[in-house]
């Protein structure tokens, strides 16, 4: 009923409708329930009742209506007053402008704080005399509003006092009676303005000095990913910005290296600067080696700052090696010496051996015994010199320290002259995580220094013990009691090429390798020395366990316990007495042997006996045909034909083969005994 009684001209017709009607219906009823005579008297009394029902309806319609009125009204004003209120509270700057003219309409208390007119002053103004933006793109942003789009823009506006600050501006249409509006809603963004362009500014320098610094800067964020990198940095590692940022470290840090040299992430995140020496792997697959200095940036990422010294090294391995000649040569006399005496007792134990065969008498069989101790002592010289003297990677291992000091003490009692007293306190197993060939040179390079500083004789102490404070680090500690050091002297100790020897004396490397092959093995080192007292060098390793030493294989070399069999090998050696030897051995413990002096002639025996041939023993150098080129040649006729390779060049050497031809052929090196042969032709058939 109140919605259709809402419209006038709808009312009037339900008024009229029910009128005619009314008048139609009621003579009607009216004149057959009392005739003619009766409708002319009670027509006046059905108008009268007609006009008073119909105005009470009407008095009751229009009183419904003018109530709703004044709640609407109400609901208005209270709208009004709430949107007054939000208005004349917000803290963001508000106009309500006239988007015919850009009149200011109104503006809430915080408009009028921000431009500093009064608001009688700003209600005079324009949003012309405001902003900076021309009319025709005031006029636009007005056009948009209109069309209820929400338009969001930064524009600079004029203040009162003439200043101009950055705002951000967000424009929308009210309607206000038949009076379309636009508001306003304005930002003073000055402030975060000028720190967006201060922070552009200060990326842009740090970008600039990060492109022009001499040395390579990468930056990591905490899960190692490349954020950024400089051009140095690129030429370093010879990758593309495309290629490495978004890609993990490891793209050039190998993953074995991170195992064993873990980011030191405590200590950054303390604010402390680490400094490491790592190897970088290069674009072309060459190894680059960095000394690396770290820190963390303010925003939570790490800045990485390396310093190639990939030639250094190299330098510091050639001084090695130059180091390890010169200490060769000054052992040679020694070695002569005892590889003599060595030899003579050979000689003469195997003239009583023949003696003892023609004549019955003598014990032929202790001067056997006697015959090959000595050749043991002479195979384990030979060794050591080979170990000594070869170039070699890092092989960082559980490692007995002591044991290593322990097997250098006597080459060191040749090196260094009588006078120079040596006491080796190892004697307890000293396990840590090491290199025995860089522990054999650290020392070598340090008792050749505490030699050159006790020219009149003196007393060096060389000590493996546990660290007092910590128990994951193992001291190696070289001590003498010569001319020492001054501060200034220690200070440079390190430095490449520096020395205090006479011009031609010294190379100024000796420390520096020393320094070097202490921070490959992941070890701290230090040097105390006064002035007429002597020096001592500390060298702290990462402490192992004892469990996890190589146990030293205990093995029976008597003949009864050689292993034995009855296959068919070749021989392939060039030296007709050892040639001899071995196929006499191989013959009595079962095997069939066919023999043959160099690899040439090892092929035709192969092409002669190749379909009952079990194995090949072979030597590596030979006259005519090598060991390798005679094994590339049979390999492919025989994948299955096992081979055994001998030679009388250091194991190492002997591994660089293996690895070179798939770790098939197994290696036995010269000089061996009748027992490593035969063991070792034993785990070659049965391919152990």
């Amino acid at each position: 009923m109140r919605a259709a009684f809402a419209s006038p001209v709808l009312a009037s017709l339900v008024y009229a409708a029910a009128a005619g009607l009314w008048i139609v219906l009621s003579d009607a009823a009216l004149t057959q329930t009392v005739g003619p005579e009766g409708l002319a008297t009670l027509s006046p009394m059905k108008g009268l009742a007609f006009v008073t029902i119909t105005a009470l309806i009407l008095f009751g319609v229009l009183r419904r209506r003018d109530h709703d009125l004044q709640r609407e009204a109400e609901l208005r004003r209270a709208i009004e007053e709430q949107y007054s209120r939000i208005f004349q509270r917000t803290h963001a700057a508000t106009l309500v402008l006239d988007p015919r003219d850009g009149r200011i309409v109104d503006a809430n208390p915080a408009a009028v704080q921000l431009y500093g007119y009064p608001r009688a002053a700003l209600l005079e103004r324009r949003i012309h005399d405001l902003t900076l933006r021309n009319p025709d793109e005031i006029t636009a942003i007005f056009a948009a509003a209109q069309r209820e789009e929400r338009v969001r823009f930064a524009a600079q506006h004029r203040l009162a006092s003439g200043d101009v600050r950055e705002v951000e501006v967000q424009t929308s249409a009210i309607q206000t009676g038949d009076r379309p509006l636009v508001v306003s809603i304005i930002h003073d963004i000055t402030e975060r303005t000028q720190a967006e362009e201060q922070l552009r500014a200060s990326e842009a320098r740090y970008r600039g000095l990060l492109e022009r610094a001499s040395d390579p800067i990468i930056i990591l964020d905490g899960a190692l990913g490349i954020v950024e990198v400089n051009a140095r940095a690129l030429e370093l590692v010879g990758y593309t910005a495309e290629q490495l940022v978004g890609r993990h470290a490891g793209m050039v840090l190998t993953p074995d290296q991170l195992e064993r040299q873990p980011v030191r992430f405590a200590e950054l995140a303390a604010g402390r600067t680490v400094h490491s020496e790592r190897v970088l792997k290069h674009a072309d697959g060459r190894d680059v080696h960095v000394e690396i200095s770290s820190c963390r940036l303010p925003d939570g990422d790490f800045e990485l700052i390396l310093r190639d010294v990939t030639e250094r090294r190299q330098s510091e391995e050639q001084q090695r090696q130059q180091q390890k000649l010169e200490a060769l040569g000054q052992l040679a006399g020694g070695i002569a010496h005892d590889l003599n005496n060595v030899l003579t007792v050979v000689l003469a134990n195997a003239a009583l051996v023949r003696t003892s065969l023609l004549d019955g008498t003598g014990d032929a069989d202790a001067d056997l015994r006697e015959l090959e101790t000595s050749a043991q002592r002479g195979v384990v010289m030979v060794r050591k010199l080979l170990s000594f003297g070869r170039a070699a990677p890092l092989a960082v291992k559980p490692t007995d320290v002591a044991a290593v000091v322990r097997d250098l003490e006597p080459m060191l009692r040749r090196l260094l002259p009588a006078h120079i007293e040596i006491d080796c306190q190892a004697a307890e197993p000293g396990p840590a995580h090491a290199d025995a060939g860089a522990l054999e040179q650290i020392v070598m390079n340090l008792a050749t220094n505490a030699r050159d500083a006790m020219p009149k004789g003196g007393h060096l102490q060389i000590r493996v013990h546990p660290a007092a404070a910590m128990s994951d680090r193992l001291i190696l500690e070289v001590r003498d009691d010569g001319v020492g050091m001054s501060a200034e002297t220690r200070r440079r100790v390190f430095e490449p090429f520096f020395t205090t020897k006479p011009l031609g004396a010294g190379t100024g490397l000796g420390l520096t390798v020393v320094y070097g092959l202490v921070v490959q093995q992941l070890g701290t080192i230090s040097i105390e020395s006064v002035l007429g007292e002597g020096t001592c060098c500390r060298i702290g390793l990462p402490a192992a366990r004892a469990d996890d030493l190589t146990p030293v294989e205990v093995v029976s070399d008597a003949p009864s316990a050689w292993p034995r069999g009855n296959e068919t090998i070749l021989l392939v050696e060039d030296e007709d007495a050892l040639r001899s030897s071995a196929a006499r051995i191989l013959t009595r413990l079962g095997y069939t042997v066919v023999t043959a002096e160099d690899g040439l002639a090892g092929l035709a025996a192969f092409e002669r006996e190749r379909d009952r041939l079990h194995l090949v023993l072979s030597d590596v150098v030979m006259p005519r045909m090598g060991g390798r080129a005679f094994y590339d040649a049979v390999r492919p006729q025989a994948p299955d034909l096992r081979f055994l390779f001998t030679s009388g060049y250091s194991a190492a050497d002997l591994v660089e083969l293996q690895e070179a031809q798939d770790g098939r052929p197994a290696m036995l090196p010269k000089p061996w005994t009748a027992g490593e042969l035969a063991r070792s032709v034993r785990a070659a058939l049965d391919g152990i």
